[in-house]
Formats: C-alpha cells, sequence, structure tokens
C-alpha cells in the first residue's frame, strides 16, 4: 500500500495541535518548520523543534519524528510500535538509544503511525554515496577509522551482552532449542520471498540456491542473544571525536544467534568495497581482529560465520528485490536485471561457488577503463553535455555521445537544487525527478564527478 504525503503546512498545524494536548502547561507553545532530510526506505524521518515557554522561561527540544514511509513497503508487515518499544527497552542498557516518546497510532495526525525521540547531533557515515569512497569516515584518518569501526562493533557486542529475557524482549519471538533459532529466521526469510514475487512462478535462482544451501547446512547455535538485525555503519552515529553517539533503525530486530549481526556488519562493508571492486579504506580491521574483539567483548566464540555470512548476503539480496520493484512502481529506471544480478547475488554465488549472474569477467576499477555518461537538461536553459572518465581522467564534452553507459535526464531546476544542496541526488533518483537509462551501476559510482562537472555553477 502506498500512503499519500500530507501536506507540510497542515502537518505542522496538526502537529501542534496534537503536542499542545501533551503538554497543557505549556505556554505559547509552536514548532519550527519541519525539514525532512531524505526519503527513508523502511522509515521516514522529520525533523523540529518544540519552542514553548515555562514560567515565562522559553525552552526548546529538537526532536525526530519516525513514521511509516509515504513509498510501498520494504517488509511484508510493518510495526513502528515493535521499533518504539525495543528502544524503550534498550534505554538504559549500554546500548547508545535515543529518549523515544509519545507513541500515537490516531494516522489523522500526520498520516500514518509515528512517533517522537530527542534529536541527537552528529555526524552518521552513508550509504549513498558509499561512507568508503566519500564523506567524513572516508576523509578520516586509518586512526579515526579503526575506532568508529570498533565502536560500531562494541554497539554489536552490547546487543548480543544484553539480558533479553530479564528487559523483555519476549515479545520478539522465543526460540527454542536445536535448529530452532535458525528455522525462525529461515522461515521468515522465506515468508518474505513467497510475498515480494508478484507470480508465484517467478524465479530467483542465486535467492533459491541460497536457500536450498542454508536449509540443508543448519546448526544448532551454542549462543541465543538479541540481535540488531541491520548492524552497519549507516546506522550509526558519531560524535566530533569518532566515538558512537547513537545507534539508529530497529525494524530488523530477532532473538538469534548473534553471529548473525556479525556477519551482516562485514557483507555490508564488503558491498561498498570489495563487491563494488573498491579498496578498503586502511583503518579497517581484518575479519580475525574484529573476531577476536568481538568474542573479548561477548565471551562468546565465533563458531558458524561462513553460514552466517550466506545468510547475511541471502536476507540482504531479498530486500534489494523488494527494493528494486518499489523503485521500478515509482517510474525509477533500473536495468531489468538488477533484482538478479546485484551485489547480494554476486555474493551468494562466490560463497557457494556458482556462476556470477554478472559474467566471467570481474567489475573493472574506474581507473582501468573508459567510460561515459550522457547528462540531458530538460527545462528553460537546458542542454547536452557529457563526461569522459579514460582511466581516472575526466573531461567534459558538448552535445551528444555514442553510446553512453548511462544518460541521466532531469530538469534545469531540479539539478540546480542538486547542487545547492535543497534536493538530495538520491531523493531526485528515487523520485523519478532523476531518470537513468542504462547502467545505474555505472551512474552511482560517477555520481559525484558527474555533480562536480556540471553545467550550472
Amino acid at each position: 500500500m502506498t500512503i499519500q504525503p500530507m501536506d507540510p503546512a497542515e502537518m505542522k498545524t496538526r502537529l501542534i495541535d496534537w503536542i499542545r494536548g501533551k503538554m497543557p502547561q505549556a505556554e505559547d507553545l509552536t514548532i519550527s518548520d519541519i525539514d525532512k532530510p531524505g526519503v527513508g526506505l523502511s522509515n521516514e524521518t522529520c525533523l523540529f523543534d518544540i519552542i514553548w515557554k515555562e514560567s515565562g522561561e522559553g525552552k526548546i527540544r529538537p526532536v525526530v519524528l519516525r513514521k511509516e514511509p509515504v513509498t510501498a513497503h520494504i517488509f511484508p508487515e510493518y510495526d513502528l510500535y515493535k521499533q518504539y518499544k525495543i528502544m524503550e527497552l534498550l534505554k538504559d542498557t549500554d546500548v547508545p538509544i535515543s529518549t523515544v516518546f509519545w507513541f500515537e497510532n490516531n494516522t489523522d495526525i500526520v498520516g500514518t503511525p509515528f512517533f517522537l525521540m530527542d534529536r541527537i547531533i552528529g555526524q552518521v557515515p552513508s550509504d549513498f554515496p558509499p561512507y568508503v569512497s566519500s564523506g567524513f569516515f572516508f576523509e578520516a584518518t586509518p586512526k579515526e577509522r579503526k575506532k568508529m569501526w570498533m565502536g560500531g562493533l562494541e554497539v554489536v557486542a552490547n546487543v548480543h551482552r544484553a539480558d533479553w529475557e530479564k528487559l523483555g524482549f519476549s515479545f520478539l519471538g522465543v526460540p527454542g532449542g536445536g535448529t530452532d533459532p535458525i528455522d525462525k529466521q529461515l522461515a521468515y526469510w522465506e515468508n518474505f520471498l513467497n510475498w515480494v514475487k508478484d507470480d508465484p512462478d517467478e524465479s530467483h535462482p542465486l535467492i533459491e540456491a541460497a536457500v536450498k544451501w542454508l536449509k540443508e547446512n543448519k546448526y544448532e547455535p551454542e549462543q541465543v542473544a538479541l540481535c540488531w538485525g541491520d548492524p552497519k555503519m549507516a546506522n550509526l552515529m558519531f560524535d566530533e571525536n569518532y566515538n558512537v553517539a547513537l545507534a539508529m533503525d530497529w525494524e530488523m530486530a530477532y532473538i538469534s544467534d548473534p553471529e548473525s549481526d556479525l556477519s551482516f556488519y562485514y557483507f555490508v562493508n564488503w558491498l561498498h568495497t570489495t563487491g563494488d571492486n573498491l579498496p578498503v579504506p586502511e583503518g579497517i580491521p581484518e575479519r580475525e581482529e574484529t573476531n577476536r574483539y568481538w568474542e573479548e567483548r561477548t565471551g562468546l566464540k565465533v563458531k558458524n560465520l561462513f553460514y552466517n555470512d550466506v545468510l547475511a548476503a541471502y536476507r540482504f539480496g531479498l530486500i534489494l528485490i523488494s527494493i528494486y520493484k518499489g523503485f521500478k512502481k515509482q517510474g525509477v529506471s533500473l536495468p531489468e536485471d538488477m533484482e538478479h544480478n546485484n551485489a547480494a547475488t554476486r555474493r551468494i554465488a562466490q560463497l557457494l561457488e556458482l556462476p556470477s549472474p554478472a559474467g566471467p569477467e570481474a567489475v573493472k576499477n574506474l581507473d582501468e577503463m573508459t567510460v561515459t555518461a550522457q547528462m540531458h537538461f530538460t527545462g528553460s536553459g537546458g542542454s547536452d553535455w557529457y563526461l569522459v572518465s579514460d582511466k581516472g581522467k575526466v573531461t567534459r564534452h558538448e552535445g551528444i555521445a555514442d553510446n553512453p553507459y548511462c544518460t541521466i535526464t532531469v530538469s534545469v531546476e531540479d539539478w540546480q537544487a542538486i547542487q545547492d544542496g535543497s534536493l538530495k541526488f538520491q531523493d531526485a533518483w528515487t523520485s523519478a525527478r532523476c531518470k537513468v537509462d542504462g547502467s545505474t551501476s555505472m551512474m552511482l559510482r560517477l555520481k559525484d564527478t558527474i555533480v562536480e562537472y556540471s553545467l550550472f555553477e
């Protein structure tokens, strides 16, 4: 189901009335204009300040509003209250969580259920563009990168150390003995696979190969813990000293073998580095050192990492299929084979020693090839030009290129908004305001270069 977005001015008016009901003693209460930093894939985030007076003294509380996304759901079910409850239960643990308050089920306020939480200030490593190729993580020193990597791992370990039964996490489903913790995960994701298919006969060969292998190689976990489900750098916020200030996004939490979190942490970093043929930035430790640190912090032993590596790629592959299908329904241009040929399916093929969907040739680094990206600007002042990246050396040319790897079509107005920062490239692309024909992967790799060489100064 797609939910229609509410007009920002109307949302603000309704929120003011709603918050006044929550704070009846507050004087002259209002809120600042609502800022939407980006369209979330699994949640929508809004930022604003609550402004009021107490005994004549001015007060300000910066908050975050989390609500159901206006686009189609990535997951078969959507339970915002589950996320709220997880964060509330974690507040007295060593996991850095923002204080949540005022969960609201009434959809008349902002169009969907929502909750508020205190806004924490810091920097978040980006998934788009990847943190390993731009941004503060990329620009940090190797020592600072290692501090962030290990800080994220410390959060993962603290999640696993939490006494989930005592804290009240049994609502996530208490697994039985034997292989039951694994069985529950496989059942959930097999249901996901059936849900995401448009037709029962729809085939995803590598995903199905992973299902078969995972079922045939199940094991009995020696350890069962609360699992974050989505541990990655982009779900961590860091302060100015590169310490973790906040852990975010808890909709995928479950109870099972905590090694599954460790593999997912590794997988997402592989996705942005080796999986995209980019070097691992200096400072990110090898697995052996990371495993040892996790073992020291949890008192547990790494024993079934390969199994969980396959599980991580399988889970991420299903999420990608759901995202790609949602994008296509919104009119976002994607390669036809992206549901079958993506980083997750290539990783499954690599792990299980199956033929890669990308073919026998590995993707080359940009400094090893010559690629062309065509820009087509529409509207007033529109024009055509293209970039040629020849083994890393970039030149710009006017006109139309022959057989470009990708063509980007966007209005002059939207491109200027991308340049001045009022519109994010990702939001323009995922809302189909910026159309990409040809290799989406190449567009993503060249995006920052394209923006840098833009026609508009």
